[in-house]
């Protein structure tokens, strides 16, 4: 977030001549309090100054994040593409990875979920990575969120994780514990296997790092989007995912392209 002493200073950067320098028809360098008066006035005649200021630091600002966001995405490649306890959809093999960061109550997510679904149907040649993004819960309340998303990596110890990772989102919210371990058995899991895998440490420790790893590429919220070197924090319905998957594929292209020619 942009502060005001950071506009002010940016606003003295735009109006303060270079160290050393004079004005014209003055022989001597002002002083610091004329400079200082010399450029309050000036704010108070143009005040489209502070506009400019601010316009300034949040580029700066932006591109400093859009740095950080690749250089996160690339120290951390293989855990968010290659992660083994990730479930993958759709083609393992295919050109274009579109990763997704979700919580089950999320109701963003659940409106995304058609969407993602219908982009699977769509293109054989998208691979999807789905991540437990479990941050819905609060103090004090059952922890619905965390126990969902267990549940869901101890469904594909059974092969029946889809099957519940669609029933979890078709759900009439809210969801609670009781509705969770309802859809379970509805779809046909052990409820007794599947009690004893969900506690497995190795669950724990992946969701430990998927919560460090969402907070270094900058996921804000659910659902969160990671494709083509960019991670979008937002809701996105069926015509926007084809667009930027689309997109995705002719960057790739372009650069598979430019790299054979070097």
């Amino acid at each position: 977030m942009i502060k005001p002493f950071q506009i002010l200073f940016a606003a003295v950067l735009l109006l303060t001549p270079p160290s050393g320098a004079v004005l014209a028809g003055e022989e001597e360098s002002l002083s610091k309090q004329q400079i200082e008066e010399i450029i309050r006035n000036y704010i108070l005649e143009n005040p489209e100054i502070i506009t400019q200021a601010v316009l300034i630091l949040r580029e700066r600002e932006e591109q400093r994040t859009r740095e950080a966001v690749q250089l996160a995405l690339a120290d951390n490649h293989d855990l968010l593409f290659n992660d083994e306890l990730s479930i993958v959809v759709g083609n393992p093999e295919g050109d274009v990875t579109l990763v997704e960061f979700y919580d089950y109550r999320c109701s963003f997510c659940r409106q995304s979920h058609g969407a993602v679904m219908q982009m699977l149907e769509e293109d054989k040649n998208l691979r999807l990575v789905l991540k437990q993004f479990p941050v819905k819960d609060q103090p004090g309340e059952v922890p619905v969120s965390l126990i969902s998303a267990r549940l869901a990596m101890a469904a594909e110890k059974q092969g029946l994780f889809l099957p519940f990772h669609d029933a979890m989102f078709l759900a009439e919210p809210p969801l609670t514990e009781r509705k969770v371990y309802a859809i379970a058995k509805e779809v046909g899991l052990d409820l007794e296997r599947l009690e004893k895998d969900m506690r497995e440490p190795a669950f724990t420790e992946h969701l430990r790092q998927t919560l460090t790893l969402a907070s270094e590429i900058g996921a804000t919220g659910t659902p969160t989007f990671v494709i083509g070197g960019y991670v979008i924090s937002s809701m996105l319905d069926a015509e926007i995912l084809r667009q930027i998957i689309g997109l995705t594929r002719e960057v790739q292209a372009a650069q598979t392209a430019e790299n054979a020619s070097d």
